[in-house]
Order: structure tokens, then C-alpha cells, then sequence
């Protein structure tokens, strides 16, 4: 009988504990365009600027596997990959005129994730 007991307490403090962390309202991705994660508007992302960075966290039980919002995230590394081409675009124009076999920023494929 205790071994039933033992059970029953252990599926009620199971249930009482996916009940009370069961919130869904966290999965809901709000209008990206209505988010300032601090990427600058108009002009290419400098090393000063990722200090001013601030992701959103997606809110509930799914936010501790989740973290940041993705789009949040893609926005920001979209910022630093632009702002790297450019640097590697203009670096390559002025160090490697004239040396044959020189690559630009465009002939590296973008890395895969």
C-alpha cells in the first residue's frame, strides 16, 4: 500500500509541476519589425556597437531550451556579416591589385550552419 502511496505523490507533484510550468505564451514571436535588439539603422555594424546589443529571451518553460529569439539573433549576425564583407571587400581592393589568384570577399562561400 505505501508503494501506491509513494506513486500517486509522485505523478500528483509531476502533474502540479508540468501544469505550473506549461506557458506557451513564450513560443509567440512577436513582429520583428517592432523589436530594437540595437543593430544601427543605416549605416555598417562596428565593434562598439556588440556592447549594445540586447537580444529578447523567449518567455516560459520553453525559453530555458530555446534562449534568445532567433530572429533577434539573425538580425545581428545578418549586421556582422555585411559589415565584414565590406571591410574584407575593401581590404582586398587595396592589398591585392594587380596580384593574380588574389581573392575578394565574394568569391568565399558564406559559412553553412
Amino acid at each position: 500500500m505505501f508503494v501506491l502511496e509513494v506513486i500517486v505523490g509522485v505523478v500528483l507533484l509531476a502533474a502540479v509541476a508540468f501544469v505550473a510550468s506549461h506557458d506557451v505564451r513564450g513560443l509567440d514571436e512577436t513582429d520583428a519589425s517592432t523589436a530594437d535588439v540595437g543593430v544601427p539603422q543605416g549605416r555598417l555594424i562596428r565593434s562598439d556597437d556588440i556592447d549594445r546589443l540586447r537580444f529578447r529571451v523567449v518567455g516560459g518553460w520553453w525559453g530555458a531550451v530555446r534562449g534568445y529569439r532567433y530572429t533577434d539573433v539573425d538580425e545581428a549576425l545578418a549586421a556582422v556579416q555585411q559589415a565584414l564583407a565590406a571591410h574584407e571587400e575593401r581590404a582586398s581592393g587595396s592589398s591585392a591589385r594587380g596580384r593574380p589568384g588574389a581573392r575578394s570577399a565574394g568569391d568565399v562561400p558564406p559559412a553553412q550552419s
